[in-house]
């Protein structure tokens, strides 16, 4: 059975071979790290070159994005975390979110009916963080450096700060009126109400403070102590669910991957782009994507990523289809067996994006 290893993170939605764009992925000998910020990309590669595993080098890049990519890199959410080894065994962190104790299926309701702002902008709609229990349990398997020396190089971002790019410089400015309700979020992020420009320096110091306790006790520096308490009472001051006991309760799992064939390749994860247009991997990256799932019953395509005549066919079977500037955000590696070689490939859908790797 043919073999080869394709590592995706962050994707949402198929490619599509109707744009071929020539463009090259990066390409390294020894390792490589791609994530949505180059800075964590760098922060995963030093923890490579200093003798860390890959499992170092991604518990090192997610610490960093927790600082540098606050759009989605976090601390307070949850994910997935897909393992394989040489010899082809693998396995599945989850460490998702976890609904707290006191969810019901009626809390996002408002006068008996369904409240988009409950459910999506309120403290009810916070879930038991994931990231940092499930970081630390697929280190503690895999991992080879000490646990502070992978989340020293986050707390040192956050202490003294990173220069503001154009994109997150942007990216603050448009969410700074819906964090107007939330003035703890305001005073983060942002000088007092007035957006960061690009060339400022961020600096996050009591984001610092809790990455110091995670570096110190691990888990229990996060689900108990300072920091739990500080996230109970945030919750029970504005109406959230989530309790010390909440936190204190929450575990990561391991579990089996799904695993396929597809044309006589043995997958985790794949790019059909690879497989059937013999596109290098950056090239299946920048492909037009076409997305769909269960509900809305609505097919989402990028610009130029379904054909006219396409289009028409599938309206007239009764599918509801909607143009979108961006679907989702896709990372990759591809290791090449025969020339054993990495190549990354970055999202460009995204500014900021770093594939960073290493001959050392």
């Amino acid at each position: 059975m043919k073999r080869f290893s394709i590592v995706v993170a962050l994707f949402a939605g198929t490619a599509i071979a109707l744009v071929h764009a020539d463009s090259q992925p990066t390409l390294a000998r020894n390792g490589m790290v791609v994530s949505q910020n180059d800075i964590a990309s760098r922060v995963g590669v030093e923890a490579l070159e200093d003798g860390g595993s890959a499992v170092d080098a991604a518990v090192a890049t997610a610490f960093a994005l927790a600082v540098t990519h606050p759009t989605a890199g976090n601390i307070g959410g949850g994910g997935f975390m897909v393992h394989r080894a040489a010899s082809g065994d693998a396995i599945v962190y989850d460490f998702r979110e976890a609904a707290p104790a006191g969810a019901s299926s009626t809390m996002w309701f408002e006068n008996d009916e369904y409240s988009s702002e409950r459910h999506h902008r309120s403290h009810l709609s916070v879930g038991v963080p994931g990231t940092v229990a499930g970081l630390h349990l697929a280190w503690q398997d895999h991992g080879r450096l000490p646990w502070r020396r992978l989340v020293e190089p986050s707390i040192a971002l956050a202490r003294d700060g990173f220069t503001v790019t154009h994109a997150l410089s942007a990216s603050l400015a448009r969410v700074l009126e819906r964090m107007s309700q939330y003035p703890p979020s305001v005073a983060h992020f942002s000088k007092h109400g007035v957006p960061y420009a690009a060339g400022e320096t961020f600096a996050q110091p009591e984001l610092a403070d809790t990455l110091e306790r995670i570096a110190d006790e691990g888990p229990a520096g996060f689900y108990a102590g300072k920091t739990a308490k500080l996230i109970a009472d945030e919750m029970r001051k504005n109406g959230g669910l989530i309790t010390e006991e909440d936190l204190a309760s929450y575990e990561a799992k391991k579990r089996e991957p799904i695993r396929g064939t597809y044309r006589g390749y043995e997958t985790l994860h794949t790019i059909l782009n690879v497989v059937d247009f013999g596109m290098n991997v950056q090239e299946a990256i920048d492909a037009p994507r076409f997305h769909h799932q269960w509900l809305p019953d609505r097919i989402n395509y990028e610009r130029h990523g379904l054909s006219p005549d396409t289009i028409s066919l599938l309206e007239a079977r009764g599918h509801t289809l909607r143009e979108v500037g961006g679907q989702g955000a896709a990372e990759a590696i591809l290791f090449d067996v025969e020339a054993n070689l990495l190549a990354g490939a970055l999202d460009r859908r995204r500014a900021d994006g770093g594939a960073v790797g290493t001959d050392r």
